[in-house]
């Protein structure tokens, strides 16, 4: 996952998700960087981001709270976060949040409030 404002890199490993991603930072560094584009304190709301997978980069919303349950017990982040592509959808309502949806507008350069 690369921030598409800040510009820093942080590996995740996929935990779960069907209507949107949910992810796990790799290693406590991944965690530390994660948490420095949060300005050092976690927040819930949506970035614009960049998903790189086998060299293809997607548009996403991403947000930098940890939630849930969690299987890297060693990377300082206790749960996952949430990764939304366009069209990505709530697991427990099927709902499109909006706020995901903006922060991927963002990320292909369109200026959205």
């Amino acid at each position: 996952l690369v921030d598409a404002q800040r510009e820093l890199a942080v590996n995740l490993v996929r935990y779960h998700g069907h209507f949107h991603i949910d992810a796990e930072p790799l290693t406590a560094e991944d965690t530390e960087t994660l948490k420095d584009i949060y300005d050092g304190k976690w927040e819930d709301y949506p970035r614009p981001g960049w998903l790189l997978i086998d060299g293809k980069r997607y548009a996403v919303g991403y947000s930098g709270f940890p939630r849930g349950s969690f299987s890297i017990y060693d990377n300082g982040f206790a749960g996952h976060l949430c990764i939304h592509p366009l069209g990505g959808k709530s697991h427990a309502t099927g709902a499109i949040d909006q706020g995901f949806q903006r922060a991927v507008l963002r990320a292909c350069g369109y200026e959205v409030p």
